[in-house]
């Protein structure tokens, strides 16, 4: 775990609205890195995941932290699954 609920509620991607800028820290960049480094992930979609996960953030706090995962993973999956063309609408 990078960041718990309660630190991840003060951060949006850019910052603004009373929040920090998370794509400024050099966290941003190393989690970038890593997962380029395992994955074919660009940047942008990197940063999407993380923008999902920050903003509902605020909605987290006080839950029970696998819960955080479990939606991540879920985006992350349905993404892929979209991108790749395993996965069709009717």
């Amino acid at each position: 775990m990078l960041m718990t609920n309660d630190v991840m509620a003060k951060f949006n991607m850019k910052g603004g609205k009373g929040k920090l800028a998370f794509m400024k820290l050099r966290l941003f960049t190393v989690v970038t890195e890593s997962v380029q480094r395992t994955t074919a992930e660009t940047e942008a979609s990197i940063a999407a995941a993380v923008a999902f996960c920050l903003k509902y953030a605020p909605d987290r706090v006080g839950e029970v932290e696998e819960k955080m995962f479990m939606k991540l993973n879920f985006f992350l999956v349905h993404k892929w699954a979209l991108s790749s063309g395993q996965f069709e609408f009717c």
